[in-house]
């Protein structure tokens, strides 16, 4: 047998190599992919965003139990006495709406695209996908004006009759801003699924059927309202329509007759084992526990976003 006849079946024999292995991957339906940020229906972000804290003598004192309120008073600082709420936490709902715009300073328009499974979950396929033939796909295109908090938690779990602590590392896109949601059904394979544009022009040649979403996302107005498009089956025409309000839209954030309430639109594990409502869970829960996220993390932050908390006498 020559050289270039072995190379040739050590290069079959990976390649059937490959393909079994991939024929015996059976990835959970909704395991968080190491691709990038998940969609997930918004969570009202109703969590402090800053802490206000004491001076570091202060707190020492305070944290000791032995002084009375008399005497914490007596080594108090201006910035100890001035703010006004007990537990010093501070929101987003303390900010102005003109101001809360500020503090989402990054954006995206991102398109993650998951095939649905037989089990009904979602198998996250990345940005760029292109369909097979009889399959159902979500297709989701969010606009997010953002600001990206940290979310750190440690869980505990048996494993072989003893207790093992479980690191839960996430990231999660708090911010407002509108989504458009295809669910389709493909009839051939090919089709460009990262485009809306592509999946139209297919819908039209009744290659895929579905239908064609447009949600706001922590953005309030009735104008913005009377903008919003009516769910509608697919096709160039409802993805042209779309894509118009979205314009529309993402240009009446900064009115000032706008209520912007930040929503938690998406999140990202760096841990695939995680799936994606314990991931959810897990996001609102630990947030729940009164942790700040530190949006605002100076003093004169503070200052310049709610002013109103800090009551100091001269």
């Amino acid at each position: 047998m020559n050289r270039k006849t072995t190379l040739l079946i050590l290069i079959f024999l990976t390649f059937l190599t490959n393909v079994n292995a991939q024929e015996k991957v059976d990835p959970s339906d909704d395991l968080i992919s190491s691709i990038g940020f998940r969609p997930v229906d918004p969570i009202n972000y109703v969590y402090p965003i800053a802490y206000y804290k004491f001076s570091d003598s202060y707190y020492q004192k305070m944290m000791m139990g032995q002084s009375s309120k008399e005497e914490l008073m007596k080594i108090a600082s201006k910035d100890d006495k001035c703010f006004i709420r007990e537990d010093r936490n501070i929101y987003f709902s303390d900010i102005p709406n003109n101001k809360i715009v500020d503090l989402l300073p990054n954006e995206t328009v991102e398109i993650q695209i998951s095939e649905i499974t037989k089990k009904g979950g979602l198998s996250l396929k990345g940005a760029a996908a292109i369909s097979a033939k009889n399959t159902s796909y979500q297709v989701t295109m969010d606009y997010v004006k953002f600001v990206t908090i940290n979310v750190v938690d440690t869980v505990s779990f048996g494993k072989n009759n003893q207790l093992e602590n479980l690191s839960i590392f996430s990231y999660a896109r708090v911010g407002v801003g509108l989504r458009v949601v295809a669910s389709i059904e493909t009839k051939k394979k090919g089709i460009n699924l990262g485009d809306l544009f592509a999946i139209g022009f297919a819908a039209s040649r009744n290659e895929v059927s579905g239908s064609l979403s447009v949600n706001i996302l922590g953005v309030e107005s009735q104008e913005i309202t009377s903008l919003l498009p009516m769910p509608s089956e697919i096709s160039s025409s409802s993805i042209q329509n779309a894509m118009q309000a979205m314009a529309t839209i993402k240009s009446k954030i900064y009115d000032e007759n706008v209520e912007i309430r930040p929503q938690i639109i998406s999140i990202r594990s760096v841990n695939p084992l995680i799936t994606t409502d314990d991931l959810v869970f897990n996001t609102s829960r630990v947030l729940g526990l009164g942790r700040t996220s530190n949006i605002l993390s100076t003093k004169n932050e503070v200052l310049k976003y709610a002013p109103q908390l800090m009551k100091c006498e001269e």
